[in-house]
């Protein structure tokens, strides 16, 4: 699936209801908050997968967190391996669902430690699996389940809530 589908797929859901455009392009994935008007979630240059994660984080995030600008997160570049361990709590949930999101959309999904170079993932991977269990067993929110059911159906109809789609931890 290329991410101009992607986008139109957010616009046809969520764009009027929620006043929030999907937006491709940008250098890193941010999203900015608009108070009176449109608030953006800018993605990387045509990568599908930023697209579906940045997504992840929109579904995620209550209606206060999207009343702030990158969801009121402190991104750390250069982060210490505490540092790290606190990015991976947060993101563990949100990797979770871009994974529910790249089966529904027929995407290869890929771990993400972001820059952390010196890090087994393993153990990562293993905790994204298990929130993916848990997302699939208590169910989906309604905008994120919306959202992976419209892209199955453009690619098909594929399945994205059986279990066995997830049993392999895609690590590099």
């Amino acid at each position: 699936m290329e991410s101009a589908a992607v986008i139109v797929i957010f616009d046809q859901l969520f764009g009027e209801r929620y006043e929030t455009h999907l937006i491709e392009g940008a250098p890193e994935p941010f999203y900015h908050y608009v108070p009176k008007g449109y608030s953006k979630i800018f993605f990387r240059s045509d990568y599908t997968s930023s697209a579906l994660h940045e997504v992840a984080h929109w579904c995620i995030a209550g209606p206060n967190r999207r009343r702030e600008n990158d969801y009121g997160y402190f991104y750390v570049e250069d982060r210490n391996k505490e540092q790290q361990l606190q990015f991976q709590r947060v993101e563990r949930k949100v990797q979770a669902l871009e994974w529910v999101f790249s089966v529904a959309a027929n995407v290869p999904f890929e771990l993400s430690v972001d820059n952390f170079n010196d890090f087994d993932p393993l153990p990562f991977g293993r905790e994204v699996r298990l929130s993916v269990m848990t997302l699939l067993a208590d169910g989906l929110s309604q905008r994120a389940l919306s959202f992976a059911n419209a892209l199955s159906v453009e690619v098909g109809g594929r399945e994205f809530l059986a279990p066995i789609n997830y049993k392999l931890i895609p690590v590099r």
